[in-house]
């Protein structure tokens, strides 16, 4: 799936996740960030572009209390539904 954002949103993701505990830095240009705090909680595997994100995979979560974790309980498979995902968590504030 590709994220087609403007210059300011890129970059306010890219911050954002700079600046996140729960997200990795795999290269300089892909990270893995966990959105525990979500409404609905998510994970997503990013990789920026010039002038988009690609998103490698995207899933929501759920806690497992006997398992004392967070396991992928279903894949997110719509751009819209990820955008509004990322806004509601504050990625693209400035």
């Amino acid at each position: 799936m590709k994220l087609r954002l403007d210059a300011q949103k890129l970059s306010a993701l890219k911050n954002y996740l700079e600046a996140s505990e729960d997200a990795e830095a795999l290269t300089a240009r892909e990270y893995v960030a966990d959105f525990y705090d979500a409404e609905a909680p998510f994970s997503v595997d990013l990789s920026f572009g010039k002038d988009c994100v690609y998103v490698d995979g995207a899933a929501y979560l759920r806690y497992d209390e006997a398992q004392d974790g967070w396991y992928i309980a279903e894949r997110i498979l719509d751009e819209d539904t990820l955008l509004a995902l990322l806004e509601k968590s504050g990625a693209f504030a400035p």
